[in-house]
């Protein structure tokens, strides 16, 4: 049956600790979970180009190159006066997270930042605390650069300008009843807060020298805040109308994951060897699977497929291919491993598992699930270093006299290849 799902195409640029995850889980709840994706982090377009086909509404820490917003795409965002955002970002690190939790070296350079009243401004906290409105909003139509305070102030006025909700923490009410009529969706009274600063002081709190320091790296920011709000009073970037009383949309849900149980297989768990979700890129991980047959059967084939985070086939296989028969197999209690490296790109995994009854060439699924084991890959890189994948490399220079000289091997002395870990996978049978 057809349904009336939100088919408009939304990005929601939310700035962090501005409340975003509270209101991306409203709009979730409200639309579905097939309409409304997860919280993400990612570059413009690239997240135009994974998620943008399969959900009406893109809920992301927005990474912008430049290249504009999208015409085919409404933007909707919300700001906090940029002191207390950078307060509550400082003692978010802090105080939600531990050192291991971060990329190396972040949650010392934050304390180091915090406990020195600003004095001490390393690259990693600067870029999260200093006008960060200012150059993501600048870095929408162009890489900043060589420009000035003030053309960076301008850039990022005229961008912000162009979205068609732009509310404020300040006034969570006003923000949602906007998005209410903006995406025709009732508004709700109030939305409980989510991921909150466990402990943080108030403006007044802090040492007055922290204060005026983080003052003096936000003025940007502070006057783009105060622009935002003349706008906003002047009923600009605001949408006009009223907040339905009543849902004009069915909420959709994402489409249920492929699943199916016979009795003539029991599958009592699915586990994985690790304790962490996380695991490093290469690790090995032993998935475990314990499971009954119910009756004999003829041939039995057990197989393995990964799932990325995007709903792409990421791997997969099965006992026969490794070799393995399972022929003539009697009731009873099972288990079953295959071990797989980890060589994936650093992302979310789920692993989903297959019993498939072979019988005088005829094929039937004893049981199938696409997601049963979820796990995360992380890639260990360089601090400093970007992507998905870490690749081994290095560098050199020289003068182009000496390059002309013979000198071509630049990288031979500076890399060292590492080895990767032999995939292999094993199925044990016992009754």
């Amino acid at each position: 049956m057809r349904i009336n799902a939100f088919s408009g195409r939304v990005i929601f640029d939310r700035m962090p600790k501005t409340g975003g995850h509270a209101v991306a889980r409203w709009l979730r709840n409200e639309l579905g979970s097939g309409s409304v994706t997860d919280n993400l982090i990612g570059h413009h377009q690239d997240l135009i180009r994974r998620h943008g086909g399969a959900y009406s509404v893109i809920s992301a820490h927005v990474l912008f190159d430049g290249h504009g917003l999208d015409p085919r795409y409404r933007y909707v965002t919300c700001l906090r006066d940029p002191v207390d955002r950078a307060i509550s970002w400082l003692y978010f690190m802090l105080g939600n997270h531990s050192a291991d939790d971060l990329d190396p070296g972040l949650w010392d350079a934050v304390k180091r930042f915090v406990d020195s009243d600003g004095k001490v401004v390393g690259p990693e906290v600067a870029g999260c605390i200093s006008n960060y409105y200012v150059r993501h909003f600048a870095s929408i139509d162009a890489i900043p650069g060589e420009q000035g305070p003030q053309d960076l102030l301008e850039a990022a006025t005229t961008a912000l300008a162009h979205y068609d909700v732009c509310g404020f923490y300040e006034d969570m009410p006003g923000l949602i009843n906007d998005l209410g009529k903006f995406l025709q969706i009732p508004a709700p009274d109030h939305l409980d807060s989510d991921n909150v600063t466990l402990r943080r002081p108030t403006l007044q709190e802090i040492p007055t020298d922290l204060r005026w320091r983080l003052i003096e790296l936000n003025a940007l920011d502070l006057e783009l805040y105060r622009r935002q709000r003349r706008r906003y009073d002047r009923g600009l970037n605001r949408p006009v109308g009223k907040t339905p009383a009543v849902p004009v949309w069915t909420a959709m849900a994402e489409p249920m994951s492929r699943r199916v149980e016979t009795e003539a297989l029991t599958l009592h768990s699915a586990a994985t060897d690790r304790n962490e979700p996380a695991v490093d890129h290469g690790t090995r991980l032993t998935f475990a699977l314990d499971f009954s047959l119910n009756r004999p059967v003829e041939e039995l084939l057990v197989g393995i497929h990964i799932i990325d985070q995007d709903h792409r086939w990421a791997f997969g296989t099965n006992s026969r291919i490794l070799g393995q028969s399972l022929r003539d197999m009697e009731a009873g209690r099972y288990r079953a491993e295959f071990e797989v490296a980890a060589d994936l790109p650093e992302g979310v995994y789920s692993a989903g598992f297959a019993f498939v009854e072979q019988e005088g060439g005829r094929m039937q699924d004893l049981a199938w699930y696409d997601r049963r084991v979820n796990f995360m890959v992380r890639v260990q890189r360089l601090p400093g270093a970007g992507g998905y994948s870490d690749l081994t490399t290095g560098f050199r220079c020289m003068s182009a006299e000496a390059a002309d000289r013979g000198k071509t091997a630049f990288f031979a002395d500076a890399i060292k290849l590492r080895a990767l870990p032999k995939r292999r996978a094993r199925l044990l049978s016992a009754s």
